[in-house]
């Protein structure tokens, strides 16, 4: 019996085979790019296709600065010039690119402009009809292919993030016929359970995989979406018109679950930064309070009977004492007048004492009116000023059968509020003092009943 061939060497031999063809050193071939990334490292990796059949290409980093003079992207219709070989590890062949040039657009790439034209004049792209996302979500719904990298990606990114966050997946066919009309009515029958978020999306593909989400029914299904969408479809170098509806649009599904679950050390830092804000506002209104509450406390001891009294006494001993200053000053005043025309009168006996008699007695009769008159005018102000003090006097109220009440601390009562029933309270009348005990409040219903 032969021995067999082991895996490597029949790749390798069928290497050997393309690379002894000379038809394969040298081909020009065309398609459309499909699948396109560009490497880190420099390589561009894509794949050729036509209406029938895919073929894999790679440029090689060290051929892009001769070989390729455009910014290549999905879609584009291109000859490439290379040889054709065998990737004897993976047992895949493909083209080896030494350049790429246009050759034109290809058919899904121009049907794609035509109906992102149609939709944005529309205005279904138009950035007034985005709605925020909440920042601290409780439920997120999905709506993706029920297994695959993107559902377990979201999964675990968001288990990651905060375990708080409830999931709810809508499965949907995200690839092939019918695929947009299970996206679309995915995402209708999710919103009705009305998430705070939803991510609609898949992972990578060629531009055919991801054509569910260029179709104007699943454009339509986000723009009427009463929640706030994420779209995530692809990778970060695919644009879909789902990413140009969608609310808010993710490279990926991973980068998606991240916009969409907070970290739950955020939330608690976040709490706590409100929780001392908000015992700092209590305290502030508390000191407020308080330096309000003694304010009043000294306006109403202003206002107590016996600071009025005192002040009353007070402007009477002032009035008093104005008063007796001013008859002090008069009598001066006629004291002097009254001594030159002594002196006069001294001086002029001998010549005129008749006349000097008489207006010695004329000036005493002045003297005597302007007297009087002062004194009667300061007993009518005493009186008014007696009549004053007696009208505001508390123990006129006192004999009219008023009285006031204390507490048994001493604390005057204003209030039905300030006392209980139980509660032992002083009367103080005109002539003594009544101790009670408090059996029953009430209260005026409106200012009227007080009055």
């Amino acid at each position: 019996m032969r021995k067999p061939y082991t895996v490597s060497e029949i790749n390798e031999y069928i290497d050997r085979l393309f690379s002894a063809e000379p038809a394969f050193q040298s081909v020009v071939v065309e398609g459309e790019i499909t699948n396109l990334k560009y490497n880190q490292s420099g390589h561009i990796y894509f794949t050729l296709k036509d209406n029938r059949s895919e073929l894999s290409g790679i440029m090689w980093r060290s051929k892009r600065a001769s070989g390729l003079k455009f910014a290549m992207s999905n879609g584009d219709k291109v000859l490439v010039r290379g040889q054709i070989g065998v990737y004897a590890a993976y047992g895949k062949y493909q083209i080896y690119a030494d350049s790429i040039e246009k050759s034109g657009i290809g058919e899904l790439y121009i049907k794609f402009e035509a109906e992102k034209k149609k939709l944005a004049e529309m205005g279904i792209f138009d950035s007034r009809y985005k709605k925020p996302l909440p920042k601290y979500p409780r439920t997120v719904g999905v709506v993706t292919a029920e297994t695959g990298a993107a559902v377990r990606d979201i999964i675990q990114i968001s288990a990651r993030r905060n375990p708080y966050v409830q999931l709810i997946l809508c499965p949907a066919r995200v690839q092939g016929a019918g695929a947009a009309e299970s996206v679309a009515d995915s995402l209708q029958r999710l919103s009705e359970l009305r998430p705070d978020v939803i991510i609609i999306g898949r992972g990578g593909g060629s531009i055919e995989d991801l054509w569910a989400f260029n179709e104007e029914i699943v454009a339509r299904a986000i723009f009427n979406c009463p929640v706030p969408v994420i779209s995530a479809v692809g990778h970060e170098t695919d644009t879909t018109i789902a990413d140009l509806t969608a609310d808010m649009r993710a490279p990926t599904p991973s980068a998606a679950a991240e916009l969409a679950v907070p970290l739950a050390s955020d939330i608690d830092e976040r709490f706590l930064s409100d929780a001392t804000a908000l015992f700092d506002n209590i305290e502030d209104a508390m000191i407020r309070c308080r330096d309000h509450a003694k304010t009043l406390g000294l306006e109403l001891s202003a206002m107590s009977p016996e600071k009025m009294i005192l002040r009353c006494r007070q402007r009477a001993a002032f009035d008093e004492n104005r008063m007796s200053l001013s008859m002090e000053r008069a009598i001066s005043i006629s004291r002097k007048r009254i001594l030159p025309d002594g002196n006069i009168l001294s001086g002029c006996m001998e010549k005129a004492v008749g006349n000097a008699k008489y207006r010695v007695e004329m000036d005493g009769s002045s003297l005597s009116r302007d007297m009087e008159a002062n004194i009667s005018d300061g007993k009518h102000k005493m009186q008014k000023i007696t009549a004053v003090l007696e009208g505001l006097s508390p123990l006129k109220r006192l004999l009219a059968g008023y009285g006031y009440a204390s507490g048994a601390d001493g604390k005057h009562i204003v209030s039905v509020d300030d006392v209980s029933p139980g509660d032992k309270i002083n009367l103080r009348m005109y002539d003594g003092l009544i101790r009670a005990v408090t059996v029953d409040t009430e209260k005026y219903k409106s200012n009227e009943e007080n009055t």
